[in-house]
């Protein structure tokens, strides 16, 4: 093909990969989805990134940028005919800007590598997906990730201070920090746009001291409900923790089958909570929705285990079934009691099905894995059905279809549910003024018949 030659004629060796293996690394994410692109690219500065839109746009090939694919609604699969271009090699620290409490980075570092980077320096980045040990912090910010520390710090939208990001047209546009802060509306548009406006290359980023002490708790409840009132009590007297995490009893019993350490005879619910500074106000709290027990974590060490068991949670579900589909929907905190109650009541209605919950309590937003055999056609469509239902429920209660994971391809088809048709014609709209040609992640976010 000819604009695979002229890629190949641009970029430096070994930067363009046809191979039918290569194409097939790079053929699915985090959803399992598959398809092949036509070629999968590296670029290693913005120059080649420059070179790669300026070919794709002059043969009218689509872009799918990539980070490290571990998006949870297909934003990384490959169109047909498409180029991949994946950024794991743009993945260096360029600069702390210690006066200004700034990072930039290049998109493809890696979240956890970025925080080992400036540990030594005493700052950390706030955005802390669960992902964040594999996740790049350019699929934070095209994704507009969230996390545990949701609640307390903003999304990722909240922490970039500037971008510099290449349009369909070749052009490198610098926003925020890049451009003595100008630019702001572009750079808001292209954080949590997943990839469909510009393809991000430079970011300044939010950092801050680590601190210096922390209250890291396990609380173990006999009965939801007195979990999730001392959830809202939390935020109802001022208190902002850094997480306030949740599992539900069915998952916790799973998961201290292969660590017992955490296992609490009747429990079925558990937040681990970790906040700064005094811990008084939070026991206070406990004295009036009683937990089970409370296990403060004793030192560092205990703490570090006490997040290994949270972030095991994601790797036990596929001990229970071959296929997932992990949702993020977000109700606001006042109405997680009745959608709790909902997800429970309807995962009763199917046999082929099991839906499991963790997710960010702060921010009301429900990690609800609904677990089955992908095989069986039967489950499949009980568990299609069983998601579109779950999703009706959180918009009746004014919450969202995605509080972090995105649209992709796995949740386009919902997206009416939620916006009303004159709000999706507008960010169609956005779409095409950013990307007349379409060139850029095209079938994502939008049905073909709302983006055109």
């Amino acid at each position: 093909m000819e604009f695979i030659e002229a890629l190949k004629s641009r970029l430096s060796r070994n930067s363009v990969d046809t191979s039918l293996e290569g194409l097939h690394a790079y053929s699915y994410d985090a959803t399992r989805k598959s398809s092949l692109p036509c070629a999968v690219v590296y670029p290693l500065s913005t120059n080649d990134v420059v070179s790669i839109v300026k070919i794709a746009h002059r043969f009218g090939v689509p872009i799918v940028p990539r980070g490290a694919g571990s998006g949870l609604t297909g934003g990384a699969i490959p169109v047909p005919g498409c180029i991949l271009m994946s950024l794991e090699k743009m993945n260096n620290l360029l600069r702390i800007d210690q006066e200004n409490t700034t990072a930039i980075v290049e998109p493809g570092i890696v979240n956890s590598a970025l925080q080992a980077r400036l540990a030594p320096a005493g700052y950390f980045f706030p955005c802390d997906p669960g992902s964040a040990a594999f996740a790049s912090i350019g699929g934070n910010i095209v994704e507009n990730a969230c996390g545990m520390r949701g609640r307390h710090f903003g999304s990722c939208y909240s922490q970039v201070k500037g971008l510099e990001y290449v349009g369909a047209d070749g052009a490198v546009v610098s926003t925020g920090y890049f451009s003595s802060g100008t630019g702001r509306i572009l750079q808001a548009l292209l954080c949590g746009s997943e990839g469909t406006l510009g393809i991000v290359v430079k970011a300044a980023l939010t950092i801050l001291p680590i601190p210096r002490d922390f209250t890291t708790a396990l609380l173990f409840f006999r009965e939801k409900r007195v979990c999730f009132d001392y959830a809202l009590g939390v935020y109802e007297k001022g208190l902002l923790p850094y997480s306030l995490e949740f599992i539900d009893g069915e998952l916790l019993r799973l998961l201290t089958v292969s660590n017992p350490v955490f296992r609490k005879e009747g429990c079925e619910a558990l937040l681990l909570l970790e906040a700064g500074g005094d811990a008084e106000p939070y026991h206070a709290l406990a004295r009036d929705h009683v937990p089970q027990e409370i296990v403060i974590a004793k030192d560092s060490k205990e703490r570090a285990a006490f997040w290994e068991f949270r972030n095991s949670v994601s790797p036990c579900l596929y001990t229970i079934a071959p296929t997932k589909i992990n949702e993020d929907i977000a109700v606001p905190l006042e109405k997680v009691p009745e959608f709790d109650a909902f997800l429970t009541d309807l995962g009763t209605t199917s046999s082929r099905v099991r839906i499991l919950t963790f997710g960010h309590i702060g921010i009301g937003c429900f990690h609800s894995n609904f677990m089955f055999d992908g095989t069986d056609p039967l489950a499949v469509v009980e568990a299609e059905d069983l998601v579109r239902r779950a999703i009706q429920k959180a918009v009746a209660l004014e919450g969202t279809i995605s509080c972090e994971h995105g649209i992709g391809l796995s949740k386009r088809e919902f997206l009416p549910i939620e916006l009303p048709p004159e709000s999706i014609r507008f960010h169609a709209a956005i779409k095409r003024a950013f990307d007349p040609s379409a060139i850029f992640n095209p079938g994502k976010i939008f049905l073909p018949t709302e983006s055109s």
